[in-house]
This record gives structure tokens, C-alpha cells and sequence, in this order.
């Protein structure tokens, strides 16, 4: 094995393996499965504000109190074929919240409140976990499955109780059981296993044959697992409201990224290079980024720029907007979309600049100009958020819509084909089965017979404050009303009652009323709660 026997040691180009009696030893080669064991990194959001304006993500608004941060909620959005799912007591490092003994002495109950409904869902679905799930697929050590009656009322129903009690006990035939409760729906379930659980959480999935969605209370008991939302405030675009808050604002979105190394290793599997790259292509791509790694020390950009190469696994984004609040009646059907983001179809322009740069040499300009700045732009998107009736829509711009008085959650997803956790002839499956664990559930689009994993990403909370005035005001003699409506200004405040829809009135003294005018709608914002 050794290139010579009277220098330092160096392998041989070409090797024979070890033998016995003219064939390989069996026991002294093995193989091994290679499989990829880099997680799907999450999208980047950004801010892209207009010149001379300011940030307007996750930036409060002095004398506003935002009905998203005060009364917090979630929302799972569910669609035709497509569950919504929902982790609860499970704390952010993956770990459960529930302690569960082998003898339950009396029954426990757990529960989500402040529920409210949207569409007809079909089925809730609870799988009760001990430990991170195997896949999005995974029914845990118990799974009890809820089907609503066509007659049941979802107006009716505030609080999902999950309940955890033991069967027999005391006897050889001692179990414990789960229970999910929806006023006069309920469902049970078996435990399939006797030992302590001592973190324990519930992944709550939602089912139906049309577009629903399910709103909780977030509560610090209920532990909601779920990637972090940032807020942004809009105001409906119409007087009094100050301009800044009328306008809009675009995100800029970064699909997920991978370091040079992980994007070689990938295309190192004949099978995936082909898949999207022919031979000339594929080393044409191959030598320019080798390049680029050779030279990365001495222009730093392209360091960076490595470590952002487009992750080949991922094809798609979904995007899903669903209401968590809203102050007015009325019903909003969650809406979804799908961005398809496949390698070979985003590449296509990039790959023929290559091949047109053929075997000429790279100089770091030329591949910021040829290679990397054109895979930023084409692996990233923008979305224009206002305020306006509630939608999700592409036309020629990527459009989320938001009415006053409304909080909505826009929730991104990538997607990954299923076919890479899968066996394929020979051959091993692309991923390790151990990244199944962080997807949520399997999508199927529309249309497609691809099937996908999703991934949670990034998301965004949205809130179109609302000006309540003009129901106040209607039907009265505003000229004839102005002195008492100014009396009762100077004389009665209102305080908001933290975590609730109340508030509460009391006479404020003259050095709070500049506070006050500035909490005004004309003067740029009001509280969104209800009083």
C-alpha cells in the first residue's frame, strides 16, 4: 500500500486489496453506508426597507400595546391532504415537559385553551412521545385520532383537554391510556409501553378535507415547540394613520444554505450529480468552486460566499398564512403557496455562464461575477407584506395580505423529497435516518406525485391594527359631541390589563395627557385589544 518503502510514508494512486488465496479477505474489507448527516439549515429573513426608512420587523411602537404580544396565540393551518401540526410541552432542545409515573393514582389532565376554529376540520390526531420522534410518521408510544361528528360545533369549543390515567391498576394487567377530549368528542389510546416517562410532550396534528385552521392561547405551560416569529405592525392604508405605518414592507428571503464541503460530498453521488448536471457541466462547476476554496484566503468574500452555497436537497418552499386573532367577526381561510426552488431548473443560467468560461482561468472577480452573486439572487426571494384583505398570492410580485384588526402567523417550510430517506436499489438512503426527526410532516402538492418532508424554517407574526373610532363616532353630531368627547380625553384613561382582553378605566392626572395624545390613532397608532 505504501507509494515507497524509503521515504515518508504515502498511498499508492492504485491499491490491491487485501487478499487470501488470490481473492479479497471478506475479513479484512467491510463497507460501510455513506450517508449525509448535515441537517436542512433554516431560511434567512430580512428586512428590505424603502430609502430613508426605518426597520419595521420586531421594532415596537411607543404607546402601542400590540394584541399579538399581549394576548399571545398560535395557529396550525391544515389543508386538502396536507395535516397542520403542533408540538406542545416540549421545550426547545427537544426534550418533553410531561412526567408520566408507571401509576397514575389520579387521573392528569392537560390543557390548551382559548381554541378557536376555522373551516370543518376533519380529525385531531395526538401521538404522546418519550423521546424525539423517528420521522414525521412516527406514532410514539401512544396515538389517539379524533373524529369530529358532521353535527359538531366548533363555536362551542374553547379548551382541548388531553388526559393521561391508569387502567387496572394494580393488577398483571396494569396499562395507562391517553385521551383527547373536545367537549362531547373524545378519543382514547393505549400506551404501548410500562416504563417512567419523565419528558414526555404531545405532537398534535390536525386533519380536514378543506383549508382549516385551529388557534390556541399560548401559555408558558402548554410549551409550544416552534421556530421563532418576530412581530410586525401594519396599519390599514387610509388616514389617520402616519405614513411610515401605511406602507408596507418587503422581506427577502435566503433559501437554505450548505458550506463547499457538503456541497462536494453531495455531488460526489454519481447518481445526484447527474440528476441535474451532465459530465461537462458538473466540471465545469467542479473547478470553479475548487477555485474559489483554493483562493479563499486571500479574498475573504470568497470564503464567505462558500459557506452559502444553495443546499442541492432542497427543491421548494412553503409558505402558509393562517389568523390567530382578530378583533372583528368574520371568517379568513388559511391560505398556502409553494415557491419551487430545483437546483437544476435555478442553475440553468449559471451553468451555461460556466460553460462559456470554459477552461479559461478564475480570477476571484470573475467568480463573485459569474458564480456566487448569481446564486444569491437566484436562491433567494421576496415577500411584500400590507395590509388588505386576507391572501396569499404570486403574480407579479409574491403578495401576503393582512385586514385591520387581525394578527396572522406566515409560516415557511422547506421541502425535501422524500425518495432521499429511501433505500434505492444497492445503495443506502441519501439522508441518515436520524434527520427525519425534525420534520414536521409529510406535504404532497397538488398536482405533483412528488412527495415531500417539511422542514420548518422561519415565520413571521403580522398585525393591521385597528381604528375603532369611526363605529364610535357613527350616526353622532361630531361638531355638537367635540366638547364632551374632549372632557371625557382629559379626565378618563384606560390601562390595559396584561394577558387579557380588559382594561382597565381610571382618571388620569394632566401630566399623563401627552402620553396620551401620542397613543391616538392621528398620531400614529392605538392598542389593538378590545376594551
Amino acid at each position: 500500500m505504501a507509494l515507497q518503502a524509503d521515504l515518508p510514508w504515502m498511498p499508492k494512486a492504485r491499491f490491491e486489496p487485501p487478499a487470501k488465496d488470490g481473492k479479497p479477505d471478506p475479513l479484512l474489507i467491510t463497507t460501510t453506508s455513506y450517508q449525509r448527516r448535515t441537517a436542512i439549515g433554516q431560511m434567512a429573513v430580512n428586512e428590505r426597507p424603502a430609502a430613508n426608512k426605518p426597520r419595521r420587523i420586531a421594532v415596537p411602537i411607543d404607546g402601542v400595546v400590540p394584541l399579538a404580544e399581549d394576548y399571545p396565540r398560535t395557529v396550525i393551518a391544515v389543508f386538502t391532504g396536507n395535516p397542520g401540526v403542533h408540538d406542545f410541552f416540549r421545550n426547545h432542545d427537544g426534550g418533553g415537559t410531561l412526567v408520566i409515573p408507571q401509576l397514575i393514582d389520579r387521573p392528569i389532565d392537560y390543557r390548551i385553551s382559548g381554541t378557536v376554529v376555522g373551516g370543518k376540520p376533519a380529525r385531531l390526531v395526538a401521538r404522546l412521545f418519550d423521546a424525539a420522534p423517528a420521522g414525521p410518521d412516527d406514532d410514539s408510544i401512544a396515538k389517539a385520532t379524533l373524529t369530529f361528528p358532521d353535527d359538531f360545533d366548533f363555536s362551542a369549543l374553547d379548551t382541548i383537554t388531553f388526559w393521561l390515567e391508569s387502567l387496572k391498576a394494580g393488577t398483571p394487567m396494569h396499562q395507562r391510556q391517553i385521551s383527547i377530549d373536545c367537549g362531547e368528542a373524545t378519543a382514547k389510546a393505549v400506551l404501548n409501553t410500562a416504563r417512567n416517562i419523565a419528558a414526555g410532550w404531545i405532537r398534535l396534528s390536525v386533519e380536514s378535507d378543506d383549508a382549516a385552521s385551529f388557534s390556541f392561547a399560548l401559555t408558558e405551560d402548554i410549551k409550544p415547540h416552534e421556530v421563532g416569529a418576530p412581530l410586525l405592525l401594519l396599519a390599514p392604508n387610509a388616514a389617520p394613520w402616519k405614513d411610515p405605518l401605511r406602507s408596507g414592507v418587503t422581506m427577502l428571503v435566503d433559501t437554505p444554505r450548505v458550506g463547499y464541503l457538503d456541497f462536494e460530498r453531495w455531488f460526489a453521488n454519481a447518481n445526484l450529480r447527474d440528476a441535474v448536471l451532465d459530465e461537462k457541466s458538473a466540471e465545469n462547476l467542479r473547478r470553479a468552486l475548487l477555485t474559489a476554496y483554493i483562493l479563499r484566503d486571500a479574498d475573504e468574500g470568497l470564503s464567505r460566499a462558500l459557506d452559502r452555497l444553495p443546499d442541492p436537497a432542497f427543491e421548494a418552499v412553503r409558505l402558509e398564512l393562517a389568523v390567530s386573532d382578530q378583533l372583528e367577526d368574520g371568517s379568513h381561510a388559511a391560505q398556502a403557496l409553494i415557491l419551487p426552488f430545483g437546483f437544476k431548473q435555478k442553475m440553468t443560467k449559471i451553468i451555461e455562464d460556466l460553460n462559456a468560461h470554459g477552461e479559461g482561468q478564475w480570477s476571484p472577480e470573475a467568480l463573485h461575477a459569474k458564480l456566487f452573486k448569481p446564486i444569491e439572487c437566484a436562491f433567494q426571494f421576496s415577500i411584500d407584506i400590507a395590509s388588505g384583505a386576507l391572501g396569499l398570492s404570486q403574480a407579479k410580485r409574491l403578495l401576503a395580505s393582512i385586514p385591520a384588526g387581525t394578527v396572522a402567523r406566515l409560516s415557511l417550510d422547506a421541502l425535501v423529497p422524500a425518495r432521499h430517506f429511501a433505500p434505492s436499489g444497492k445503495h443506502p438512503a441519501v439522508f441518515h435516518p436520524g434527520l427525519k426527526q425534525h420534520a414536521s410532516r409529510r406535504i404532497a402538492p397538488d398536482g405533483s406525485k412528488e412527495v415531500f418532508f417539511a422542514y420548518p424554517s422561519a415565520a413571521i407574526r403580522i398585525e393591521t391594527m385597528l381604528d375603532g373610532m369611526p363605529a364610535i363616532d357613527a350616526g353622532k353630531d361630531r361638531e355638537r359631541d367635540k366638547p364632551a368627547i374632549q372632557l371625557a380625553a382629559d379626565m378618563v384613561a384606560v390601562r390595559p390589563i396584561e394577558r387579557s382582553r380588559r382594561a382597565t378605566i381610571y382618571r388620569h392626572a394632566p401630566n399623563c395627557l401627552a402620553s396620551i395624545e401620542r397613543a391616538a390613532p392621528a398620531n400614529g397608532g392605538c392598542s389593538a385589544k378590545s376594551m
